[in-house]
């Protein structure tokens, strides 16, 4: 498993909006980020994953935890492997193929 959300407080607030950031690994190693913007719009990395040798299906699982421990809403996904894309779509995880910045901004 990838651990607890320990040390996250106040970070998973109400309206807090929490997404993740990936890129594939396709020449380099697999990157999974996971962010939050609060409502007062204060910006946190509260998790990374960095990691070489990783096949599809230990990603998508990487994917899973952190959506069940941050309740990450949406993923951010690099469009550099389409068919990685395809089966995290297939695998019910909501991504999205804008980049994270077009996010709105919280009131």
């Amino acid at each position: 498993t990838l651990g607890s959300a320990e040390g996250t407080t106040g970070v998973h607030e109400r309206e807090t909006i929490v997404f993740s950031q990936i890129d594939w690994g396709f020449t380099a190693p697999f990157v999974l980020t996971v962010r939050a913007i609060t409502p007062a719009n204060k910006h946190y990395q509260v998790f990374e994953l960095y990691k070489s040798g990783m096949t599809l299906a230990q990603k998508i699982e990487a994917a899973r935890q952190v959506k069940s421990i941050f309740g990450v809403r949406i993923f951010f996904c690099d469009p550099e492997d389409p068919s990685s894309i395809q089966s995290f779509n297939e695998a019910k995880l909501t991504r999205s193929s804008k980049p994270w910045t077009d996010i709105p901004a919280m009131p």
